[in-house]
């Protein structure tokens, strides 16, 4: 009888030490894919500033705490509701708007309200888009067109999200600007900020005789980050 109660207790033990392992790993993995999240999301705010030659600064406090919500706070705040405009603060609840700060070589600092991918695409205007050229969109939408750039990097990428072709030519000059992104991201993110394809920044890639970028890449990264 005490035989088998050892037996018990140590198969009770054993089985404790599995399901902790289990849910070690679990959670290992959840942490890592929260922590690569945030890495593309920081790599497309990277190209964005890169394309527009200029720099993107978060600047959402809330109205209810005082908090200054970060880049990632402000990402993980938004809903899915595409017709709420509005993030949360991850101190108190309340739920302010968010904002960025675009600061280019040209021109003076501007504020300006920031939409996660989803208000973006629903604010997009679907009328007259033949005429609807990039320095038209960026005067009368500007708000909407910084966060396209960041979110989808250009115009054409964004309204093929919706299944809508843009007829404009937006960026022409792109193999300096990715050099440094190369086999650091995707191709289908640098693809997206520099309105071609992905097999073209592929080939590009290659030819360079850079090596693609793989999710144990963006591990290993996240390891020397984190």
């Amino acid at each position: 009888m005490l035989g088998m109660r050892q037996g018990l207790s140590l198969g009770h033990y054993q089985y404790q030490q599995l399901e902790q392992k289990q849910r070690l790993t679990q959670e290992q993995r959840l942490d890592q894919s929260q922590k690569l999240g945030q890495l593309l999301r920081n790599a497309s705010w990277d190209l964005a500033e890169a394309f527009s030659d200029s720099k993107y600064t978060e600047h959402t406090v809330c109205s209810g705490c005082g908090h200054y919500l970060t880049r990632d706070e402000i990402m993980k705040g938004f809903t899915i509701d595409r017709t709420d405009i509005r993030t949360t603060c991850p101190k108190c609840g309340a739920r302010p708007r968010a904002y960025i700060k675009n600061q280019s070589r040209n021109s003076a600092t501007i504020e300006i309200p920031m939409y996660c991918p989803n208000q973006t695409l629903e604010r997009l205007p679907h009328g007259g888009l033949d005429k609807l050229t990039p320095e038209l969109f960026k005067r009368d939408y500007r708000d909407v067109f910084h966060s396209v750039k960041i979110h989808f990097g250009t115009l054409a990428a964004a309204y093929a999200r919706e299944g809508l072709t843009y007829p404009h030519v937006e960026v022409l000059e792109w193999k300096e600007i990715v050099a440094q992104f190369l086999g650091n991201m995707s191709d289908a993110l640098i693809a997206d900020h520099a309105g071609v394809s992905t097999s073209t920044i592929a080939r590009h890639r290659r030819s360079l005789g850079i090596k693609s970028f793989r999710k144990n890449v963006a591990e290993g990264l996240l390891e020397r980050m984190f």
